[in-house]
């Protein structure tokens, strides 16, 4: 297995979403990764030559151009903490976050908030209340001026997907993790039969656009002043929940995120 340290680099960049994606390139240098326990690990052989990366007990070649996944999530190889593993390349430094550390695993997300996030407010309001900036990071999103955007707390992996319109209001939150649960505990793996046991006739069903027997299972409120917010829920053909969201009632919709 990988070494394992207490000690963590300062500049180590988070990866964000369902993927924790490392790059090897002939530069050499140190590559140092802040992931969720959740997440895939991801390694791709940019440089011109075979990269031998151990892991496991054992020592993994890497082609040029191919890619490394030792498939399940992080927290299937790695303990929460510091890793360093060994190539015949660039040094690399994974550190497994405890999700107990981020707002968003111990707060569950709302219908009109999340943490200190609330649909429909600056993103500069957002980042006051945070203490930390939001970021975009610009190999997923480009140059930061998109009609939409998805940004994350900065170095926290278990982050929701912000999406961000125009560059200043935030619109909606992903969840991602398992650790990620709406205030009535509905959490992804939970099933068709828990949602809707839970809200009941706040739900209205809608068929999946891909997922053949999936559906978008949509919390609508009933108060007034909640009127312009929604909760979807997303299941697949097994009726399980694979993701979900709040938001505006309108961008909380979008099948496809900011595509």
């Amino acid at each position: 297995m990988p070494d394992a340290s207490d000690e963590i680099d300062a500049d180590c960049s988070t990866a964000y979403g369902r993927v924790a994606f490392i790059e090897l390139f002939d530069t050499g240098e140190r590559v140092c990764r802040r992931v969720g326990d959740y997440q895939e690990f991801v390694v791709v052989n940019r440089t011109s030559e075979t990269v031998d990366l151990t892991w496991s007990d054992s020592t993994v070649s890497i082609q040029v151009g191919e890619v490394f996944q030792p498939g399940g999530a992080v927290s299937d190889h790695l303990d929460v903490g510091v890793h360093r593993i060994q190539t015949n390349r660039s040094p690399m430094t994974i550190e497994v976050v405890d999700p107990e550390r981020s707002r968003f695993t111990d707060q569950p997300m709302l219908l009109r908030k999340w943490a200190d996030i609330r649909p429909g407010d600056s993103v500069a309001d957002a980042e006051s209340r945070l203490g930390v900036p939001i970021v975009v990071p610009v190999e997923e999103n480009g140059s930061g001026e998109e009609f939409c955007e998805y940004g994350f707390v900065e170095s926290d992996p278990y982050s929701p997907g912000i999406m961000i319109h125009e560059g200043t209001q935030i619109v909606r939150l992903d969840a991602y993790a398992p650790q990620h649960q709406t205030a009535s505990g509905i959490r992804i793996g939970s099933t068709t039969d828990d949602v809707l046991s839970t809200y009941q006739d706040k739900i209205e069903r809608r068929p999946h656009e891909y997922a053949n027997d999936g559906e978008y299972l949509v919390f609508v409120p009933v108060d007034a002043i909640d009127a312009d917010y929604r909760v979807v829920f997303e299941t697949n053909d097994d009726g399980v929940v694979t993701t979900f969201r709040n938001g505006l009632a309108g961008p909380v919709s979008w099948v496809e995120g900011c595509l």
